[in-house]
């Protein structure tokens, strides 16, 4: 493939050169060796001479295809390994396991390429519709381990009650739950499986909710508005300087006594698996530095 340039519109290789001798080199790809291609884009085939082994040539490849990956409008890059501790030297986290078409189950790796350690980021802009209590240009919002959104502080409510449940889960089978025991089940078991295996993704309890283009958040707002009767202020652009999760909505449940069934459906989330429908509804986790740049539309209804 790389001696017929055979490559679509972003993918591209990237050698590493000395003494006008190629000595390393990887590809970016948006498919991989994988019957069951459910990221993109890939840094693959990554090699280096043994000779030239141990002198940073694969965290420069690496570099090199993860800044041009941002160029190009990626989010997130990925690569399939067999060994753990190298990839994780340059940002890298584990997040999955896939069989390749050899029949050989390799790990996937992922890094976020929005926010690159030691340089400066413009931000992402994103919109976000305003229900909870309005906003104003200049304000700035921070989400971290020390800074929680209001799913944290109702699902902490319920969570006295959820260790309850799983404690006896049978005396709960079949009980008519209300919605916010349920949301808790739910959200305990995402922030559990995201923290053991997603820990690059910002959590549900400590984010905004936001949408990519202005036209996602004037859907949102309509359904805000009109359908849950909510109060729904305005739609704002946001500038967010640190981490995005892009999920399917489709694969949020209802909590139930069963806390395995919890976390696999959890897991599910996380790696944006099936839905079981045929068209995901996207939704983006934002958390960092959040900055209110202006208020796009103002909605006003159910106040």
């Amino acid at each position: 493939m790389m001696q017929e340039g055979a490559f679509a519109a972003r993918e591209a290789v990237f050698a590493a050169l000395a003494g006008g001798s190629v000595v390393g080199f990887c590809t970016l790809m948006e498919k991989d060796y994988y019957p069951e291609n459910r990221y993109s884009p890939w840094i693959s085939t990554v090699f280096v001479d043994e000779a030239f082994r141990g002198r940073g040539v694969c965290g420069l490849l690496v570099e090199g295809a993860a800044e041009y990956a941002r160029e190009q409008g990626f989010r997130r890059v990925y690569i399939p390994s067999e060994h753990t501790g190298l990839y994780e030297r340059y940002g890298f986290a584990k997040i999955d396991e896939l069989e390749n078409y050899g029949g050989d189950v390799d790990s996937i790796f992922a890094r976020d390429i929005l926010a690159e350690e030691g340089r400066p980021m413009e931000g992402t802009v994103v919109y976000h519709v305003v229900t909870e209590r309005p906003m104003r240009p200049g304000q700035h919002i921070l989400f971290d381990q020390d800074h929680h959104n209001g799913v944290y502080a109702r699902v902490m409510d319920k969570r006295e009650l959820v260790e309850k449940i799983y404690a006896d889960p049978a005396a709960y089978e079949g009980a008519d739950l209300d919605h916010h025991t349920k949301v808790a089940l739910r959200e305990l078991a995402m922030e559990e499986v995201r923290q053991r295996r997603f820990p690059q993704y910002p959590s549900r309890m400590a984010c905004l909710f936001v949408s990519e283009t202005l036209g996602e958040a004037e859907d949102w707002a309509a359904f805000f508005a009109n359908d849950c009767r909510r109060p729904t202020y305005h739609i704002v652009r946001l500038r967010v300087h640190g981490r995005l999760f892009a999920g399917d909505a489709c694969n949020c449940f209802d909590g139930a006594p069963d806390k395995e069934e919890n976390l696999r459906l959890a897991e599910n989330y996380w790696r944006n698996g099936p839905n079981g429908v045929d068209r995901p509804i996207k939704e983006l986790l934002a958390a960092g530095d959040i900055l209110v740049e202006e208020i796009v539309r103002e909605i006003n209804k159910n106040i």
